[in-house]
């Protein structure tokens, strides 16, 4: 995760994949970062493999472009991703926050 640029608010938020919300905290606040906050937002579905995956079920994407990047990226490990004629998709993504240090 890339921290807020120098002019940005105070407050940052990120979607990601992590495995630990633990890891995220204390890394955020290793880093200086205050009131960190992490919140699963965790999706498994399973659809057709010819589909586009709509949107919509990318709960935890914040902005349209994190939204276009995760189809993109989506759809290149299609492939790898279809079992028995169905993409199941595993989102283990948190909805992170943190106040940036002054």
């Amino acid at each position: 995760m890339v921290p807020p640029e120098q002019g940005d608010a105070d407050m940052m938020e990120r979607v990601g994949s992590w495995g630990d919300p633990a890891f995220v905290t204390e890394t955020l606040t290793s880093a200086g970062f205050d009131d960190v906050g992490v919140k699963k937002c965790d999706l498994d579905v399973a659809v057709p493999a010819e589909a586009d995956i709509p949107a919509s079920l990318l709960i935890g994407m914040v902005d349209a472009a994190q939204r276009d990047a995760a189809l993109a990226d989506w759809r290149r490990q299609r492939e790898s991703l279809t079992r028995d004629g169905k993409l199941q998709l595993d989102l283990r993504m948190h909805l992170i926050t943190a106040r940036r240090p002054n």
